[in-house]
C-alpha cells in the first residue's frame, strides 16, 4: 500500500467505483449471454475483492490502534486512583488485617497470595510481611484415603514451601482440619 506523503501512514486507493444506478440499469434492461463482457466483470470483481481486504487491512490496523489508545487510557487512570496515594505503613496494616489465615484449598482462600499478585507495589509490601505469610490452615479430606493423587499433593505443597519461605523466621501458626 502507498503511503500518505503528510502523515506517513498506509493509505489505499480504491481501484473499484461503485456505480449502484449502472448496474441495476444492466440488470433490469440487459439480458441474454451477449450482454455480458465475462472479462470485464471477473476484472471488476477481482478488483472489489482487492478493495476488500485493503479495507480489512485497515480496519484491523484502526482496531489495534484503539485498543492500544483505551489500554493506555486506563493505565493512565490508574495513575489518578486515591488508593495509589495511601502510604505503605497503612497498606500493610491492612494486608495485616485481610490476611489472617491463608487455607490450602483455593486461591481465593490465600489472601497472601492473592494481594502480592495486584501490582509490584503491593508484591514488595506483602514480601516484606513475614507474618502474612506465617498463617496456615492445612484443609485435608481423610475420607478420600488412597485416592490423593500426587498432583493434588503438588498443588497443595508448591503453593506452600512458597509461604514457608516467606515466613522468613516469624513464628508460624499452623491450623490443620482432618476431615473424616
Amino acid at each position: 500500500m502507498p503511503l500518505c506523503s503528510s502523515c506517513g501512514r498506509n493509505t489505499f486507493i480504491h481501484s473499484v467505483v461503485v456505480d449502484l444506478p449502472g448496474i441495476q440499469n444492466k440488470l433490469r434492461t440487459e439480458s441474454g449471454p451477449a450482454s455480458v463482457q465475462s472479462e470485464e466483470v471477473a476484472s471488476v470483481l477481482k478488483n472489489i475483492e482487492q478493495d476488500l481486504e485493503d479495507y480489512r487491512a485497515e480496519i484491523s490496523r484502526l482496531e489495534q490502534g484503539k485498543e492500544r489508545l483505551e489500554n493506555y487510557a486506563a493505565q493512565l487512570r490508574s495513575l489518578n486512583s486515591p488508593f495509589r496515594k495511601v502510604p505503605d505503613e497503612i497498606l500493610r496494616h491492612i494486608f495485616d488485617e485481610c490476611c489472617d489465615m491463608n487455607t490450602f484449598r483455593a486461591l481465593r482462600s490465600k489472601p497472601a497470595m492473592v494481594i502480592s499478585s495486584v501490582c509490584s507495589r503491593w508484591r514488595r509490601n506483602a514480601l516484606s510481611m513475614p507474618a502474612i505469610w506465617s498463617r496456615i490452615s492445612l484443609s485435608w479430606d481423610m475420607s478420600k484415603g488412597d485416592r490423593h493423587c500426587e498432583e493434588d499433593h503438588l498443588k497443595i505443597f508448591f503453593p506452600m514451601f512458597n509461604f514457608l519461605d516467606r515466613s522468613q523466621q516469624h513464628p508460624m501458626t499452623v491450623v490443620l482440619d482432618m476431615e473424616n
